[in-house]
């Protein structure tokens, strides 16, 4: 086990262990890369990035906690315990078939398909974890679900999560999990493949997420990474030496 997630911070987690998730989010669609650079503005446009970062390249106050609760790029800022990791693909999946007819199949690709065209691996500070698929890593959380649409054109809605949506089906670290110091740096690196580039490419073809017509409201795709554990608080009226 590397030297790095070996060090205890101060305190020597003599303080509460609280249960808790940092998460980091990247968006797809159009307009959002003015809102943080670190975005897209379509699949083409994360096509032609060397990788995917997540964890040290936002915070909150540069996006908004609806898409990352870090509050540094350069360390994870609290004593945590690393327990385990999940990646979650949305993609906008209108319900009717008649306005977008080949975005079921668009929906799909980008939820189950390309995932499997793609790796990440997970750093703290220099030390490398794990590198998997995102399919070996689910998210154990969010939305799941299917409805069939009664329409002139017939067609099937599908609310997609990676895997079960229960707490344990996520990438576990086994025994104890892995104790990050409050001052190590965590990331991501996310890389496709060819393959997995060209379809990217394919889905700004099929499916541009600004969408048809005039009343079309712009649409944005998501991946959002998540770590679970224990983070150290200091209790409230209380001092541990």
């Amino acid at each position: 086990m590397p030297d790095a997630a070996q060090e205890l911070a101060p305190g020597h987690f003599e303080k509460v262990g609280s249960n808790w998730i940092y998460y980091d989010t990247v968006c797809i669609g159009p307009g959002w890369n003015t809102k943080n650079q670190t975005w897209f503005e379509s699949f083409s446009a994360m096509a032609d990035a060397p990788d995917i970062p997540f964890f040290n390249v936002r915070t909150a106050s540069t996006t908004d906690y609806a898409y990352t609760n870090m509050e540094s790029i350069d360390k994870i800022g609290r004593p945590f315990r690393l327990e385990s990791v999940g990646m979650r693909w949305v993609y906008p999946d209108p319900h009717m078939s008649d306005m977008h007819q080949l975005n079921q199949t668009a929906s799909k690709v980008f939820q189950m398909y390309l995932p499997e065209h793609c790796h990440f691996k997970f750093f703290i500070r220099d030390d490398q974890w794990i590198t998997v698929k995102p399919m070996m890593a689910p998210s154990g959380y969010g939305p799941k679900g299917s409805a069939q649409i009664n329409s002139p054109t017939p067609g099937t809605s599908t609310v997609i999560s990676n895997g079960e949506t229960m707490p344990m089906n996520r990438f576990p670290f086994s025994g104890n999990g892995i104790k990050v110091p409050e001052s190590a740096q965590i990331r991501v690196s996310m890389v496709f493949s060819e393959y997995g580039k060209q379809l990217l490419r394919q889905l700004d073809q099929v499916f541009p997420l600004d969408g048809p017509g005039e009343n079309a409201f712009p649409s944005v795709a998501m991946i959002e990474m998540s770590i679970r554990g224990l983070r150290y608080v200091q209790m409230r009226g209380k001092y541990y030496k």
